[in-house]
């Protein structure tokens, strides 16, 4: 039970990196260089907001990891 904790973790890491590039390398740039204020506005929230709650997704899953292998560990 332990190795599949770790193996959906280890893939939710992968797809948190390809999410982190798909939104730097694609969608950031594409709403800051639009004519619209308003898409340019979202662009520069997303670019500051989303690295808080990639860390808050992370401390999740670490602390969530953590807590599954001190259970496994008790029995």
């Amino acid at each position: 039970m332990r190795i599949y904790r770790l193996v959906k973790a280890y893939f939710l890491a992968v797809a948190l990196a390809l999410v982190t590039v798909l939104v730097y390398r694609f969608l950031v740039p594409g709403l800051v260089s639009t004519n619209s204020s308003l898409l340019c506005l979202v662009g520069i929230i997303l670019a500051v907001a989303y690295p808080a709650l990639v860390y808050i997704a992370i401390k999740r899953l670490v602390t969530s990891i953590s807590k599954s292998l001190k259970k496994d560990m008790e029995v």
